[in-house]
């Protein structure tokens, strides 16, 4: 019996080293965390704002106050505005008592004075072309081959050159008799085709013709027909 080896001792000195390692181990961890904690409150104590910092910065900036200079432009400005408004009441009395209207006077005189000039121009100058009326005209044409009668209806205007407008109005008046006996020949003598034709050419060619050798210059440029019918009966 007392032979044999004892293992209780050796078995208590494994379970000690063991123990410490575990506790070590807590320490270590417990003195970690309260690092941790100990680094944020450092943190935030000296980078987040205090209370007063925070209601400094939200609060609403204070008025400015006015210099000097601002107040004293500001009371020459009312100063400067109640004269202004007594010179505006006396221009409106003066206009009240007559001097408004001298000066309307003037101004109308002057630009009357200026329009005359430019009438005398317009009229001194005449258009390049000038619109004449040439009289009404209302035929009746028996066709024998159909056995019928057509009433022709037009106004005849004419152009002539403007600054001959004067000379062609009195040839025309010297020859407006022989003029309408042309027309009337004319347009007797027409063809049915020549009467439907759109532009009415031939029939303007030739009183153009007949007109400008009664005037005995060429001062007819065109004929315009206006107003044209016919009616067949």
């Amino acid at each position: 019996m007392s032979d044999q080896p004892t293992t209780k001792p050796a078995e208590e000195t494994g379970a000690a080293p063991a123990a410490k390692t575990s506790m070590l181990a807590k320490i270590n961890v417990l003195l970690f965390l309260a690092v941790v904690i100990v680094a944020e409150c450092l943190i935030a104590y000296f980078y987040l704002p205090s209370a007063s910092a925070t209601a400094a910065i939200t609060a609403p900036p204070p008025p400015e106050k006015k210099t000097e200079k601002e107040s004293e432009k500001a009371a020459h400005g009312k100063e400067s505005k109640e004269p202004a408004k007594e010179s505006a009441k006396h221009e409106k009395t003066e206009k009240a008592s007559g001097h408004g209207k001298t000066e309307k006077t003037e101004k109308h005189g002057s630009k009357h004075g200026e329009a005359a000039p430019a009438e005398e121009a317009e009229e001194a100058e005449p258009p390049d072309t000038l619109e004449v009326d040439l009289g009404e005209f209302s035929v009746t044409v028996y066709q024998p081959v159909s056995n019928s009668t057509l009433r022709i209806d037009f106004h005849l205007f004419g152009t002539v050159p403007g600054e001959q407008g004067k000379e062609f109005a009195k040839l025309f008046e010297e020859t407006k008799h022989r003029f309408r006996d042309q027309v009337l020949m004319i347009v007797r003598s027409a063809e049915m085709t020549d009467l439907t034709d759109a532009g009415l050419g031939l029939i303007k060619r030739r009183i153009q013709d007949r007109g400008n050798k009664l005037l005995g210059k060429p001062l007819l440029q065109s004929v315009i027909i206006s107003d044209f019918a016919f009616v067949e009966h």
